[in-house]
């Protein structure tokens, strides 16, 4: 439960979900993910203990496929980006090094119950109205989301590429510019913010005193 309640929680950091669920207890837990998660867990209680070990197993087994595909994907398209481990394998084998778990995979959804197929649909079908409701309700301006560590992360995955992509020093050195450039403009607002404020104030005194 802890552990999907900080995924919800980093999720609303980087402006996919609510900031509602970034908001913390006084010890520091995600309460709106915990309370989310919480809800979940008594909804999924009323079904057979068999039936969430198959249903757990088959989202587990997903998420190994779509992980499988994207280093497939990666190992291809991205062959020069540094990684912390390369597995020591030619990038035309990537597919095939996957593809005996990928079969067991295949073979494990295959005999599975008629209650994890339709687990699988719903959880397909809701992810597709979230991600229609995120945009909308972003549009509507219906719940607050934060932007700015979105820019952050991407401004950092910018910096990632750029030294380990092998650019050169004039690609680092206008990112550089680019960043110092944002921090001026972000002072300056700030800066500005306080003195209009104080000139407004300045104009309603001399007002009075008029």
């Amino acid at each position: 439960m802890s552990s999907d309640a900080f995924q919800l929680m980093g999720m609303a950091e980087l402006g996919y979900l609510p900031n509602i669920f970034k908001t913390r207890s006084k010890y520091g837990t995600p309460t709106a993910g915990i309370l989310a998660g919480t809800m979940i867990i008594v909804i999924m209680s009323a079904a057979d203990f068999s039936q969430l070990v198959q249903i757990l197993n088959a989202n587990y087994a997903i998420s190994l496929l779509l992980e499988y595909a994207a280093f497939v994907k990666l190992r291809l398209s991205r062959k020069d980006l540094e990684r912390p481990y390369r597995i020591p394998i030619p990038d035309w084998f990537a597919f095939f090094f996957v593809l005996p778990p990928s079969l067991a995979i295949i073979g494990l959804l295959a005999v599975s119950s008629w209650m994890t197929y339709l687990f699988i649909l719903v959880v397909f079908l809701v992810s597709i109205l979230l991600i229609a409701a995120q945009q909308i309700s972003k549009e509507k301006c219906w719940f607050d989301f934060d932007n700015s560590d979105t820019r952050e992360a991407v401004r950092r995955s910018d910096y990632v590429e750029i030294m380990s992509g092998g650019h050169g020093q004039q690609d680092i050195d206008a990112l550089a510019l680019n960043g110092l450039v944002e921090l001026m403009n972000e002072k300056q607002e700030l800066i500005i913010k306080p003195s209009s404020k104080h000139s407004s104030n300045g104009d309603k005194t001399s007002e009075n005193a008029s």
